[in-house]
């Protein structure tokens, strides 16, 4: 039938088109989450601005041990269930099953109830040993009963979260996540200004309560049928979620336990301080830099389960993000990267300065994460436990090994290094195992978007070095405008993105 020039073209034109639609698609998915990330990215900047001027980088060294600790918990005591949940609930939509959707969405309620109960008892079980690992001291015992209140508030968001997303519902998502920023934000500012670092604890706990609050509002826009299921049920129904995110928690639970293992060592030799200080520089990555990580992964993740049968189409998947993510983060990445000690000196204080030479290494790590980062998904979208678990063990214990070798011989220049030889060695293995495993291959133009971006980061990374040479603001300033109207006009090729823009002018 391909003898058909007719049918020929017609399948061809069918695949562009396809291609357009899942362009179009992640980019939308993309703009939705982002544009709600900006949002969170302004009230963090606020609220990393109050912290660090009302605290100093010790009271911030405290509340980010504090909220790590509430994450290595959280993700204990959750086994995975609110990642398997979405999983589980993705696979039941793309089924059309309504009557086996609702059951399980009853399952997953009531599995994600008994391990926030368990998340409280760990925290408060565990408190005279957190406060002497933590603070060289057990007299801070009581501070991790007021953390168990929001792990236990934290637990219960996620799986409500955790619902929305495996129902493709991430406008409501979206909206939770806004309002629950802003909210909070609202909130906890007279707390520090009038409590300062005696507020940190309230405001954990408010914020938990508010980012819940929020989440069961927005739930109650999804139809979900009261269906009845009793506790030994609901543990023997989801025996396979359980499996399934137990294996899951390690993707969750090992990159928390490694941070909080750099803290432990970061602050047993320079204090709680230096703490402070590393933690500002993940919130940079993970917050104002790579956004796009969090906003991808919302759509990605339930598309690549409901493609798990058809190889090509994943595949194709894989290849999209990756294309998509690239053209949009490397310019943040630049821009970033020329004004770092600006926006630290802006968002947060002067005192954080010495995260510069840091952040230059790592904010070229970003780049291999946006192609590592999808890849990476396979892995889970495939539900193959023996690769992620043997892959999450390796990878953040060289993680772990990296970031403690460079901070020990080079301070902070040495911890954005290690980010930056780590991410390059995971985007390959990632990729050897996936072509290996699921004959995935990188598209031609994929690899020429990588390419090109490369190129852009390299040339500022190369310039950082010299950057009492007042010429190179200029150069850095056409490498930047590079960047961008490459990623435009890459980005208009695969949606017409220009196209819409003449539209709303008619």
């Amino acid at each position: 039938s391909f003898r058909n020039p007719t049918y020929y073209y017609n399948f061809k034109s069918i695949l562009i088109l396809d291609n357009k639609n899942s362009y179009k698609t992640i980019l939308k998915s993309t703009s939705v989450f982002g544009s709600v990330q900006l949002v969170t990215i302004v009230t963090a900047i606020i609220k990393s601005k109050i912290v660090a001027t009302l605290i100093g980088s010790y009271g911030y060294g405290v509340y980010s041990v504090l909220i790590h600790t509430s994450d290595l918990i959280k993700q204990i005591s959750l086994v995975g269930i609110d990642v398997s949940g979405v999983r589980k609930i993705a696979e039941e939509n793309s089924t059309k099953n309504e009557n086996e959707l609702q059951y399980n969405i009853a399952v997953i309620s009531k599995l994600v109830l008994i391990s926030s109960f368990i998340g409280f008892i760990l925290a408060t079980t565990l408190s005279l040993f957190l406060s002497a690992i933590i603070f060289s001291s057990s007299s801070y015992w009581y501070l991790f009963f007021f953390l168990a209140v929001a792990i236990f508030l934290n637990c219960l968001t996620a799986g409500n979260n955790a619902i929305l997303q495996g129902n493709s519902k991430f406008s409501q998502l979206a909206k939770s996540n806004l309002i629950s920023n802003i909210v909070g934000l609202i909130l906890i500012v007279p707390l520090f200004y009038f409590f300062k670092i005696e507020a940190i604890i309230y405001v954990i706990i408010l914020t938990a309560l508010v980012n819940y609050f929020v989440s069961k509002y927005f739930l109650r826009f999804l139809f979900i049928s009261d269906v009845k299921i009793s506790f030994k049920s609901a543990i023997k129904s989801g025996d396979s979620i359980i499996k399934f995110g137990s294996l899951l928690m390690l993707l969750s639970f090992l990159p928390v336990l490694a941070n909080y293992i750099i803290q432990i060592f970061i602050g047993r030799i320079d204090g709680l301080s230096e703490v402070g200080l590393f933690n500002v520089g993940i919130v940079i990555l993970n917050t104002y830099v790579g956004f796009i990580f969090s906003a991808m992964s919302m759509e990605y993740y339930p598309r690549l389960v409901a493609q798990i049968s058809d190889f090509k189409r994943l595949s194709s998947s894989v290849n999209q993000q990756i294309e998509i993510s690239l053209l949009i983060i490397t310019p943040i990445l630049i821009l970033f990267s020329i004004f770092s000690k600006f926006f630290i000196k802006i968002f947060f204080s002067s005192e954080f300065i010495p995260l510069v030479p840091m952040l230059d290494w790592a904010i070229f790590a970003m780049l291999f994460k946006a192609v590592s980062f999808p890849i990476g998904y396979l892995f889970i979208a495939k539900a193959d436990s023996k690769v992620f678990v043997k892959t999450s063990l390796f990878f953040n214990f060289i993680f772990v090994i990296f970031c403690i070798t460079g901070y020990y011989l080079k301070g902070f220049i040495g911890l954005g290094f290690s980010f930056l030889i780590y991410y390059f060695i995971h985007l390959i293995g990632v990729y050897l195992i996936s072509s290996k495993r699921y004959n995935l291959r990188l598209d031609k133009n994929t690899i020429q978007i990588f390419f090109f971006n490369l190129l852009f980061c390299v040339a500022i990374f190369v310039m950082n070095f010299y950057s009492e040479i007042q010429l190179l603001l200029v150069l850095k300033f056409f490498v930047l405008s590079g960047s961008l109207v490459y990623s435009l006009v890459t980005l208009n090729k695969l949606v017409p993105i220009f196209s819409y823009f003449k539209k709303e002018r008619k």
